[in-house]
């Protein structure tokens, strides 16, 4: 019933040789990994074919040697699915319900000058602004997490002196110049918003940021025909009681 399994646990012994310190013959490991501890009718998947075993050996005063494999099983790894990385320097954290590497860690860089700066603070037509360059980098893979397929974000970033007691919005301006807007909410002195990218961030006051200029230009044209408007009102007021 179970040949197939017993076939492909000589091959895999062939082809690995460190097995052989572990294992006096290759009949003695296709036995125990066959154990019902290790490779059954119900263990979830092809042990050692998961992940190559870490080996551990322990010996106790009696002078008796037993060793232990640690493997990976996907089955049960990080089951909530819940990735938590902090910056010490910043104090920005990052969580994610999303399917991200373990290892993966936060890279935080303020943004204070420079091209990306003066692009932003001109934009958004504010200097008084905090602008975080946000990365996520996992070892394993050796690559950077820009996106998520699935699930979103949360990002943390600490309210200083300057915002506290302020409403704050959180700016994101991509490469056409056009900005987008993140609901902020405050929580345990954190503006705390959700995004499925990672790029620059900028945050700053709703009350002294004026992010859309097309929308301030058709504010100026409104209140100047109100006022025009005002005014020929009052002159034709006046000719009329002359």
């Amino acid at each position: 019933m179970l040949e197939k399994e017993e076939e492909d646990l000589r091959e895999y012994y062939d082809e690995n040789d460190w097995l052989s310190d572990v294992f006096a013959t290759k009949e003695e490991y296709v036995t125990e990994m066959m154990n019902e501890m290790y490779y059954g009718e119900d263990a979830p998947g092809y042990f050692m074919k998961i992940a190559e075993p870490n080996f551990y050996t322990v010996e106790l005063d009696d002078e008796r040697m037993y060793s232990f494999a640690v493997v990976r099983d996907d089955e049960k790894a990080n089951e909530e699915n819940k990735v938590r990385t902090s910056d010490v320097e910043t104090g920005v954290e990052i969580s994610t319900d999303g399917i991200i590497p373990l290892d993966t860690l936060i890279e935080v860089a303020r943004v204070t000058s420079g091209e990306d700066y003066d692009k932003i603070v001109k934009i958004l037509k504010n200097t008084n602004v905090e602008i975080f360059d946000l990365k996520l980098f996992s070892n394993s893979t050796q690559d950077y997490i820009t996106k998520l397929d699935d699930g979103t974000f949360e990002v943390k970033l600490p309210i200083s002196e300057a915002f506290k007691g302020k409403d704050l919005v959180v700016y994101f301006v991509d490469e056409n110049d056009k900005v987008v807007e993140y609901k902020v909410e405050v929580k345990d002195g954190y503006a705390v918003f959700n995004t499925d990218h990672f790029s620059i961030y900028t945050l700053a006051s709703s009350d002294s940021t004026n992010p859309n200029t097309y929308d301030n230009i058709m504010i100026y044209i409104v209140m100047l025909l109100i006022s025009i408007t005002g005014v020929l009102f009052i002159n034709k007021k006046i000719k009329l009681n002359i």
